[in-house]
């Protein structure tokens, strides 16, 4: 069956400490570039049986900043991946590098319908002003004028000659940048990718109507995810906002806040309901690759296991304590490991909050 949504990540670049990275890993690739950023003075293009699986920028040029400190960019097709959470696993591991914190991070739907109708007529009916979203941002639309099909940029409302293929919320150095744009126009303008196309089809879509996208940058450390229904504050853990089962959440808490669009109409703009961009039904994740239903572990699992078993030991913060014993007895459970952590002597134990005096 079709679904009219598909969430999936399509950038993740964390804050990692660089200390114990070498480039003299088994298996890698690991070039320095003749590149500077304006950052780090140092960037390296990391590969693994000949395709890039990470960029590493490292040694900050400012002093203020940590020597140790560094951003690691995870590949686009990874993200894309039934396993890409083990995946970063592994190449953080094999790497040494500590994941500290998420830098940045996009959240993408794809549909051919939104808000009950198509893309295309909803940036219209913005620009018309039939339609607003809620909040002040920076507003920027791309598109075709019919005759002579001249590509602009337009801050305003534009004539029925025109059609749109792109609207951005905010600046691409925004905190939260909102984006909806024709995914199909881009892949085959720009940078086609298979994998995406191939989740497309798995989905039905075969490519006889244009697939748009609502993506969502998130950029910063300081990021926070409210659970909608409960309104549960997410753990700040870089990896686990990625995983299969928590993106819909995220997905779900961006939309909410940072597109909510509503009717004009003749009532106070406080009672104007909001327009649903999609069912419930239709929220769902969908990664192009999946788990062998025989194989519920591997390595890389079991190395996340003892990170987390390790980080009780290594912090005297009892917020990450609790917060790394409940992702680990859950992850136990999930990857069916609890013999193997009784075996290893490996356990997780909640601590209670110190009081202060």
């Amino acid at each position: 069956m079709s679904r009219g949504l598909l969430i999936s990540c399509d950038w993740w670049q964390a804050h990692v400490n660089t200390q114990a990275f070498t480039p003299d890993v088994p298996g890698y690739n690991c070039q320095l570039l003749n590149v500077k950023s304006r950052t780090f003075a140092e960037v390296w293009n990391i590969s693994k049986e000949g395709r890039t699986v990470a960029t590493l920028q490292r040694i900050p040029w400012s002093p203020k900043i940590n020597k140790n400190c560094g951003t690691l960019k995870i590949e686009n097709y990874i993200l894309y991946h039934q396993n890409r959470c083990e995946i970063i696993d592994q190449i953080t591991h094999d790497l040494k590098l500590y994941v500290i914190g998420t830098t940045r991070i996009d959240i993408a739907g794809d549909f051919r319908r939104i808000a009950g109708r198509l893309p295309e007529l909803l940036i219209r009916d913005i620009l018309e002003e039939r339609v607003y979203k809620v909040g002040h941002a920076k507003v920027t639309t791309i598109g075709e004028q019919n005759r002579g099909a001249q590509v602009f940029t337009s801050y305003g409302t534009a004539g029925r000659t025109n059609t749109f293929s792109y609207l951005r919320y905010g600046s691409r150095s925004s905190r939260i940048s909102t984006y909806l744009y024709n995914k199909t126009k881009e892949l085959n303008e720009e940078h086609d990718k298979p994998y995406i196309r191939d989740m497309w089809r798995e989905n039905g879509w075969m490519g006889d109507q244009n697939v748009w996208r609502l993506e969502f940058s998130v950029k910063g450390r300081e990021m926070k995810f409210i659970e909608k229904d409960t309104g549960e504050i997410l753990p700040n853990n870089p990896k686990l906002w990625i995983k299969q089962d928590i993106i819909p959440t995220i997905y779900a808490s961006l939309c909410d806040h940072y597109f909510d669009i509503r009717e004009h109409t003749q009532i106070r703009k406080d009672r104007e309901e909001k327009i649903p961009l999609w069912a419930d039904e239709e929220m769902a994740t969908h990664l192009i690759k999946k788990l062998d239903s025989n194989k519920h572990n591997n390595r890389a699992d079991k190395i996340f296991i003892k990170k987390l078993a390790q980080m009780q030991t290594e912090t005297p913060n009892t917020d990450i304590i609790n917060m790394a014993c409940e992702l680990g007895e859950r992850y136990l459970e999930e990857k069916r490991l609890t013999e193997w952590a009784q075996r290893n002597k490996i356990e997780f134990k909640q601590v209670a909050p110190k009081i202060n005096e």
